[in-house]
C-alpha cells in the first residue's frame, strides 16, 4: 500500500485567459495510480499563485498571509489524514477524502453502515429495525470493522455466524440484503472497488417458505368470536385484523386508517392513502369486497362503520409489536391454532383473491412491484379443480 501524495495546483482546467481572470486553487491528490482534484474554494488570479510550500499566494494579494495560512491548514488535513491510515495499515479510495472537506469522512465501515441507514429517509421506520439488528449481528460477528475487511471470506464468515444463531433463512435473507444494500451504496460512493462483488458466490436468498393464512372457515370461526368487553383491546385487535384480512393492508397502512383517509361518499366508502412502503397512493373502494348476498354492507364497511366516530383519534394505531401479542391472545380466546400475526391476514387476503382474480389485478390490490411476489399466493390447493374442468376430448 503507497502513501497518497497530495500538492496546490491553479486553474486544472485552463480557464484563465485574461491576466485579470480569476480560478480555483485544487489539491491534487494521488495515489495507487488514481487522481482526485479537491477545490480548496479560494481564487485568485495568476500571477497571485506561487506554489511555494507554506507561501502559495504572493504577498502582494491582500491578506496573503491569512489564505496561506489556511491552505496550508487544508492541505495538512489530508497528508495527516493519509499518514494515519498508513500507520493503521488502512487502504482507502481516494474519493473518500471528499468527505474531508465536510468533516463527514468515515473510514470505519461500522460507522457507514450506521450513518447510511439512519439518514435515509427512503427507508422506513419498520425496515430500520433490521438494518439496526443487522448491525448488531455485524459489531457481534467482529470480522468486519474497515472497509478493508469487506472480504469474501468475511462475508461468508459472517453468513455462517448467522446461522450459527439458528436463525430463520428468511430472517437471515433479510440481513443479507441490508448488508448488500449498505455495501452497494458504498461502492457507488467510491469507499469500495467496483470489482469486488463482494456476494458474488454467496447465496443469501432464502427458500420460499410456507406461508401461514387462514382458511375460509377460520376466518369465519374469528368473526364469530364476541369478547365480553366490545371496546376491549382483543376486540379492536380482531376488527384490525379482519380488516387487512378483507383489504389487504399491511400494518403499516392499516395503522393510517383515520377521518383523513378514510372518504364517505353519497353510496361509497373508500381508502385513499399513500402507502408506507411504496411511497405510492393506494386508493380501494370497500363497498365491493366481501360483500354478501343480501348484505347492506360489505364486511370492511361494517368495521368502518363501528369506528366512524373514532376516526379522528386513529383507532388502529397501535405498536406493532403490541398488535402481534394481542392477535396471539385472540387466537388463543377464538379456538384457531395458528400464529397470528399481522403478515396473516395479509397472507390470508391474497391465497383466497388467488383464486378469484387475475394475477394482475391481484398484484394491484397488494401493490406488488413484482408479478413473481403476487404468484407466490397463488393457491396449489386450486389445481384439482382446474384440471377436473378440462374437457379431455378435444
Amino acid at each position: 500500500m503507497k502513501q497518497a501524495k497530495f500538492h496546490l495546483v491553479f486553474d486544472r482546467k485552463n480557464t484563465t485567459i485574461k491576466p485579470e481572470d480569476q480560478a480555483l486553487i485544487y489539491i491534487d491528490c494521488s495515489k495507487n495510480g488514481k487522481r482526485l482534484y479537491l477545490s480548496t474554494g479560494v481564487k485568485v488570479q495568476k500571477r497571485h499563485f506561487k506554489g511555494a510550500n507554506n507561501k502559495w499566494i504572493d504577498n502582494s494579494y491582500p491578506e496573503a498571509h491569512k489564505l496561506n495560512v489556511y491552505l496550508t491548514n487544508f492541505l495538512n488535513k489530508f497528508v495527516s489524514f493519509d499518514n494515519q491510515q498508513m500507520l493503521l495499515d488502512i487502504d482507502y479510495p481516494l474519493d473518500a477524502l471528499k468527505g474531508l472537506i465536510n468533516n463527514k469522512l468515515v473510514t470505519n465501515f461500522i460507522e457507514y453502515f450506521e450513518k447510511c441507514y439512519l439518514n435515509n429517509p427512503k427507508i422506513v421506520n419498520n425496515t430500520k429495525k433490521y438494518y439496526n439488528t443487522t448491525l448488531q449481528h455485524l459489531k457481534n460477528f467482529g470480522k468486519i470493522i474497515y472497509f478493508t475487511d469487506l472480504t469474501y471470506v468475511n462475508i461468508s464468515g459472517f453468513d455462517k455466524h448467522l446461522h450459527s444463531l439458528e436463525l430463520k433463512d428468511t430472517t437471515i435473507s433479510k440481513y443479507h440484503k441490508a448488508m448488500k444494500s449498505i455495501v452497494n451504496e458504498a461502492t457507488r460512493s467510491g469507499f469500495l472497488d467496483k470489482d469486488l462483488n463482494l456476494y458474488k458466490d454467496i447465496k443469501t436468498n432464502a427458500k420460499a417458505g410456507e406461508r401461514v393464512y387462514l382458511t375460509i372457515d377460520e376466518v369465519a370461526q374469528l368473526e364469530n368470536f364476541v369478547d365480553k368487553d366490545e371496546n376491549s383491546y382483543l376486540t379492536r385487535s380482531k376488527d384490525m385484523f379482519l380488516m387487512c384480512v378483507y383489504t389487504g393492508l399491511r400494518y403499516s397502512d392499516l395503522i393510517k386508517l383515520n377521518d383523513k383517509t378514510i372518504l364517505f361518499t353519497k353510496d361509497k366508502v373508500e381508502i385513499s392513502l399513500i402507502s408506507q412502503k411504496t411511497k405510492k397512493v393506494f386508493r380501494i373502494t370497500l363497498n365491493d369486497f366481501f360483500k354478501s348476498e343480501g348484505q347492506l354492507n360489505s364486511k370492511p364497511v361494517e368495521i368502518v362503520l363501528k369506528y366512524k366516530d373514532r376516526l379522528a383519534l386513529n383507532p388502529f394505531k397501535i405498536s406493532e409489536q403490541y398488535y402481534n401479542r394481542l392477535l396471539k391472545d385472540l387466537a388463543k380466546a377464538s379456538g384457531i391454532n395458528k400464529n397470528l400475526t399481522s403478515h396473516v391476514a395479509r397472507h390470508t387476503f391474497g391465497t383466497y383473491m388467488a383464486s378469484k382474480v387475475n394475477s394482475f389485478t391481484l398484484k394491484t390490490l397488494m401493490q406488488h412491484s413484482k408479478i413473481e411476489t403476487t404468484a407466490i399466493y397463488v393457491n396449489t390447493s386450486n389445481i384439482d379443480g382446474v384440471i377436473k374442468g378440462i374437457d379431455w376430448s378435444k
